[in-house]
């Protein structure tokens, strides 16, 4: 089902068919408008979250074969971080 933010022909971007407002004062006022966007915003979480829960398991295979694959770097901690410049130790600038 394709996204309703994104328009399936070229052309100018329609008017909506309900204003903001009717849309506003029937989330106040209508129980079962309420209670149909409850449900849709419940459904459209769950979806992501079983989206993300997907991706994750994936996420951390490609970083488990990256990490233990056959090509991996050795770590060296200490030799990733730059060395500090202690006071005197400055290169003179060379004459010009």
């Amino acid at each position: 089902m394709p996204s309703p933010l994104v328009r399936a022909s070229p052309g100018p971007p329609r008017k909506p068919a309900f204003n903001r407002n009717t849309i506003s004062n029937w989330r106040r006022e209508t129980a079962g408008f309420q209670l149909a966007l409850c449900n849709a915003q419940y459904d459209r979480a769950l979806l992501f979250r079983e989206q993300a829960e997907d991706l994750t398991t994936h996420a951390f295979d490609t970083l488990r074969a990256i990490l233990t694959g056959p090509g991996r770097l050795p770590v060296r901690s200490t030799q990733s971080r730059p060395r500090r410049s202690e006071p005197g130790n400055h290169p003179s600038p060379s004459p010009r």
